[in-house]
C-alpha cells in the first residue's frame, strides 16, 4: 500500500574503511550475491548465504544473520579474496539481514555488506473434497429440523501480511504477525471502527489487526465494539452474530508468533487534559539544536505548528508520561502551548516537579504504519503545518537534518551527525543531475555512490545514498519516510544504527529541487 509521489530510489552499500591493504593490486570490494536483497522465500526452504569479499588486508570474513555470527572463514579461494557460500538453518518467518564483513589480523572491520530478506510461511493447500453418491433425503418432521447455525465473522488478510497488536493502535505491542490469504474470527471492533479484534492461533490468543490490511467476511455492522482487552463496552453495538470464540485461524497455517521485545515508539495517552498545567516554579528549556520543531503533542505524528531557534529559551508547563517530551508555551500552538523532543534541548529546573500531561492521539495525516523488520518502530512523522520554503530560505540541509534526527530520536537511535566530507559528495552529485536533469545513482561520468564517496576522502564501514527530486525538502523526507512504511529501503536507510552521519546536497532542476543524503557510519 504504499504511495508513488515521485520517482525515487536508493542505494545501499557496505565501502571500505580506513585502513590500507597490504596489496594494493587486491580492492576491497565485498558483495551477496544469495540472498539478493529484497528476495522472500517460503518457510522450509534452505537459506544459501554466497557472495565474496577482497582485499589484500583481509584475513578472514565474518558472516552473521540478524547479527548473530553464523561462521568465520579463514581460508581465501585466492590470494586476497574469500568466496563464500555457507547453509543458514533458520525457521523464522518474517524479514532478516545477511552481512559479510571482511576483517583484517587484528579482528578490525575493514569492510561490510549487507542484504535484506523475507521467509514467509507457505498457502495452505486445500485437502481434496470427495464426490458424494447423491442421496434422496428423507423430509424430517418441521420440530426435528435443527436451524443452520449462522457462520462467524472473520477476517482474511488482503496485504502481504497483518501485524497482530495488543491493542487497536499501531503503537502498541507488536504479538504475532498474519500473511497473506490466512483468516481469522472476529470478536470485535474499535470504537473508530478501524480495528478488528480477533482470535488466533498464538499466545496470547487474541489481538487487533488493522482494518485496511484486511477484508470482512458478513455484516460489519453486528461487530460489537469492545475495549482494547476485549471486554464488551456498554450501549455500543450489538453482539455479533456467530461470534462466539471458535479456533481462531481457519487457514491451515498458524500465524507467526513473535515476542513482545519490540520497543513502542512514544506511546499517546488517551485522555486529553482538561485544564492546562500550572508551569514548574523556574522550569525552562534552552534549545541547544539549531532549531527545534515544535507539535501539538508529545509525538512525531502530531502536526508541527512551528519551530524554536538556538538559544531560544521557553518556560515549561509539563511533560509526557515517558519523559521523552516537553510541554511549552507556545503562541501559535493551540491553547498558547506546544511540544519539543528533549533530544534538541536543555531542562532547566527541577525535572521531578513538572507534571505530567496526557494528550489525545495524533490524527493521521497518512495511511497508519505498521512495524517489521528493520524500521525501527511503528510511527511516521507528520508533516502538517510544516513550511515548505525551507529551499527558499538557505535552511533544506538543517530541515533535512532536523528531520532525520527527530526521526531517530523517536525510534531511540542514536542522532546523525553532519559530514562535511559527505556534503561535498552529495552536492557533486544534486548538481551532476540538475544538468543532466535525469535523476539516478550513477552519475555522468559512469560513478557510483561508492566512488563518489570515497574520492573526497571519506573513509567508513557502511555508506548509503538516498535521492529525490522534489519542490522541497519537507516533500523529499515524506517520500523517503513516511511514504516508506513497513519496510522501504529509503526509511531502513534512515533508521539504520550503522549510519551515524550525513551530508546532503541540494541542486535546482525545472521547477524542483534534486536533494542527495550521503549516509556513513
Amino acid at each position: 500500500m504504499k504511495k508513488i509521489s515521485t520517482l525515487f530510489l536508493v542505494l545501499a552499500m557496505a565501502l571500505t574503511a580506513c585502513g590500507g591493504s597490504s596489496d594494493p593490486q587486491v580492492a576491497l570490494s565485498a558483495a551477496i550475491t544469495s540472498p539478493a536483497d529484497g528476495t522472500e522465500l517460503q518457510l522450509g526452504a534452505p537459506v544459501v548465504i554466497a557472495g565474496k569479499v577482497t582485499g589484500g588486508a583481509v584475513k578472514s570474513v565474518q558472516v552473521l544473520g540478524d547479527g548473530t555470527t553464523i561462521a568465520t572463514i579463514s581460508n581465501a579461494t585466492a590470494p586476497g579474496e574469500y568466496a563464500i557460500s555457507q547453509n543458514w538453518a533458520t525457521q523464522q518467518t518474517g524479514s532478516h539481514v545477511i552481512q559479510l564483513r571482511g576483517l583484517n589480523d587484528k579482528g578490525d572491520t575493514l569492510i561490510a555488506t549487507e542484504s535484506f530478506f523475507k521467509i514467509k510461511a507457505p498457502q495452505p493447500t486445500a485437502a481434496p473434497i470427495p464426490t458424494a453418491t447423491p442421496v434422496t433425503p428423507t423430509p424430517l418432521p418441521a420440530a426435528l429440523i435443527t436451524p443452520t447455525p449462522k457462520p462467524a465473522l472473520a477476517i482474511t488478510v488482503t496485504n502481504d501480511f497483518a501485524n497482530v497488536r495488543q491493542g487497536p493502535d499501531a503503537t502498541t505491542t507488536l504479538v504475532g504477525r498474519f500473511d497473506k490469504g490466512q483468516t481469522a474470527t472476529v470478536l470485535g471492533k474499535s470504537e473508530d471502527g478501524k480495528w478488528w479484534f480477533i482470535q488466533w492461533a498464538g499466545n496470547p490468543g487474541k489481538g487487533w489487526v488493522l482494518g485496511e490490511l484486511v477484508s470482512l467476511s458478513g455484516d460489519a455492522a453486528s461487530v460489537p465494539v469492545v475495549k482494547a482487552d476485549g471486554s464488551p463496552i456498554a450501549g455500543a453495538a450489538p453482539t455479533a452474530v456467530g461470534a462466539t470464540p471458535v479456533a481462531a485461524a481457519t487457514s491451515a497455517v498458524a500465524p507467526t508468533a513473535i515476542a513482545p521485545t519490540i520497543a513502542a515508539p512514544t506511546a499517546a495517552p488517551t485522555a486529553a487534559p482538561t485544564t492546562a498545567p500550572t508551569a514548574a516554579s523556574g522550569a525552562q528549556i534552552v534549545v541547544t539544536n539549531a532549531f527545534v520543531n515544535v507539535r501539538t503533542g508529545p509525538g512525531t505524528g502530531y502536526a508541527q505548528v512551528g519551530q524554536l531557534t538556538q538559544n531560544q529559551t521557553v518556560p515549561v508547563k509539563g511533560k509526557s508520561a515517558d519523559g521523552q517530551w516537553w510541554q511549552v508555551t507556545f503562541q501559535s500552538g493551540p491553547g498558547g502551548l506546544g511540544w519539543v523532543i528533549n533530544t534538541f534541548v536543555r531542562f532547566e529546573g527541577d525535572a521531578a516537579s513538572v507534571p505530567v500531561v496526557q494528550v489525545a492521539p495524533p490524527v493521521s495525516n497518512t495511511a497508519t504504519p505498521t512495524t517489521t523488520g528493520n524500521t525501527g518502530g511503528a510511527f511516521f512523522v507528520s508533516l502538517v503545518n510544516v513550511p515548505t520554503n525551507s529551499v527558499a530560505d538557505g535552511k533544506a540541509k538543517e530541515v533535512l537534518l532536523a528531520l532525520y534526527n527527530e526521526a531517530r530520536a523517536e525510534a531511540k537511535l542514536p542522532l546523525l551527525k553532519y559530514s562535511s566530507v559527505l556534503e561535498k559528495s552529495a552536492q557533486g552529485h544534486a548538481d551532476d543531475l540538475a544538468k543532466t536533469g535525469v535523476g539516478s545513482h550513477t552519475g555522468s561520468d559512469g560513478s557510483d555512490p561508492r566512488t563518489r564517496m570515497t574520492r573526497v576522502g571519506y573513509k567508513g564501514t557502511y555508506m548509503a545514498e538516498n535521492w529525490a527530486w522534489s519542490r522541497s525538502a519537507e516533500q523529499a523526507f515524506d517520500m523517503w519516510f513516511n511514504q516508506e512504511y513497513p519496510d522501504g529501503v529509503h526509511r531502513r536507510t534512515i533508521l539504520s544504527p550503522n549510519y551515524t552521519e550525513v551530508g546532503i546536497g541540494v541542486s535546482t532542476s525545472r521547477s524542483g529541487y534534486f536533494f542527495i543524503a550521503n549516509f556513513g557510519g
